[in-house]
């Protein structure tokens, strides 16, 4: 589906629904940690990843965006979507990520 969706002509994410949406970042999780990832690639993804987090901070799913931006390693992104609606979700589903987050991460939770 991934696959798909880098060379089709793109659109809104959402149009094919809140399924769809978790799949694709399910598949940019896995893709992310491949070996032979190109850097053209890397980038692609983290911007079809901003459209999920957009997203997925618009439909209450705020703890997904979370998740792939820590499977991205993009934490920092997490700054230009949170509003004064999903702040206070944020920042709990964070802190409780952050005993299962290994060293310094944690730390980098806890500061975001």
């Amino acid at each position: 589906t991934l696959k798909y969706r880098m060379k089709g002509a793109g659109g809104e994410i959402g149009d094919w629904g809140h399924e769809y949406v978790r799949h694709i970042s399910g598949e940019i999780g896995r893709q992310i940690h491949e070996p032979d990832l190109t850097i053209e690639t890397r980038k692609a993804l983290v911007v079809l990843s901003k459209g999920i987090v957009a997203y997925d901070m618009t439909h209450n799913t705020e703890s997904e965006a979370c998740d792939l931006l820590m499977e991205i390693e993009c934490l920092d992104l997490l700054e230009q979507f949170v509003d004064a609606s999903c702040y206070e979700r944020v920042c709990l589903y964070l802190i409780s990520c952050v005993p299962y987050v290994p060293e310094p991460e944690d730390k980098n939770l806890l500061k975001t």
